[in-house]
């Protein structure tokens, strides 16, 4: 609980602080009609890579070229989602990504592993 109260402090001086050179530069300003910032962190909902080795694992048990809907319908049904835009468009993402590394390749008929 001490380490709380110490961040606390630490960031109350630290706004202070702020303050002060706000003042400094502009003392006409009304501070507290400042609009405090919206920090909006970002919702994953897939670790980094996941799908990825998932399009991969798609790939590795298909015949043949497979189109970017086919595989991301398939990763859908493997982790057990409905099919989404969200889902293409990682799956289409990870695709194109993996043409640049030259691990795939954009065929006739869709995608294939890079090996062939």
């Amino acid at each position: 609980m001490n380490m709380l109260a110490d961040e606390h402090a630490g960031l109350s001086d630290e706004l202070s602080a702020l303050d002060r050179v706000l003042e400094s530069f502009a003392p006409d300003m009304d501070i507290e009609a400042i609009p405090p910032l919206r920090i909006v962190g970002r919702v994953t909902w897939a670790a980094k890579g996941e799908i990825t080795r998932a399009v991969f694992a798609v790939l590795r048990k298909a015949n043949g070229p497979m189109t970017t809907d086919a595989i991301a319908q398939r990763v859908a049904e493997d982790r057990g989602e409905a099919m989404s835009p969200r889902i293409r468009k990682s799956v289409y993402k990870a695709l194109d990504q993996a043409r640049q590394r030259g691990n795939v390749e954009a065929v006739l008929g869709g995608w294939r592993n890079g090996s062939g």
